[in-house]
């Protein structure tokens, strides 16, 4: 039931779009938020070959985001990267990564108005199978799935990542090669203070 649920809401957020409150916020806690969730927990004691790296830059900076949507973008890069993984593979890495970077020209297929500047970069790479080209035509559509048959996964998740990122005015990228695939998003920083308050860890409370 919960997950038919989860279905019928992913749908809806393609029918009408994402409305999302946003407010400025580090987007290295839109990665945090979602290692730290009971979701990429179970997801690690699932796929126990497959490991999950960090590799955050601490000047990655500010954007204008929901948090809540962003991670669930975060959540369906990173869950399709390690149930697309081969069952035999002992050495599948996936890592998710920030950068800041400097864009002077539109990137092609940047479905929004382009402005140059710094931008915030989140990657979500693996080390699994790399994407055909007729695959790389469809990712975004709706009910498409490169996962293996009897796996879960509705084929919505790369349309509501694309939905997603327009909602906030950014742009999604995929590059793959011979065994190698990088989803890069760019999100225009934000020179606004942090309007959420710091986080204690869960430690200091223990």
């Amino acid at each position: 039931v919960q997950r038919a649920a989860a279905v019928v809401s992913d749908l809806l957020a393609i029918a009408r779009g994402v409305a999302s409150t946003k407010v400025s916020l580090p987007v290295n806690n839109v990665v945090t938020d979602y290692v730290n969730s009971p979701e990429c927990k179970q997801l690690q004691d699932i796929f126990t070959r497959v490991s999950l790296k960090l590799d955050l830059d601490d000047q990655a900076g500010n954007i204008i985001a929901s948090t809540v949507h962003l991670t669930k973008v975060v959540m369906n890069l990173v869950s399709n990267a390690f149930e697309a993984m081969p069952p035999d593979r002992t050495d599948g890495v996936v890592t998710i990564s920030t950068r800041t970077v400097e864009l002077k020209r539109k990137p092609a297929g940047f479905p929004g108005l382009f402005a140059p500047g710094r931008y915030a970069l989140i990657s979500v790479s693996d080390n699994g199978p790399s994407m055909p080209r007729e695959g790389m035509k469809k990712i975004y559509g709706h009910v498409f799935s490169e996962k293996a048959k009897c796996r879960s996964g509705a084929g919505l998740g790369l349309a509501i990542v694309w939905n997603t990122i327009s909602d906030h005015n950014g742009f999604i990228d995929v590059e793959t090669g011979t065994g190698d695939k990088t989803y890069k998003l760019y999100f225009r920083s934000s020179k606004e203070k942090t309007a959420i308050k710091e986080r204690k860890i869960i430690d200091d409370y223990k």
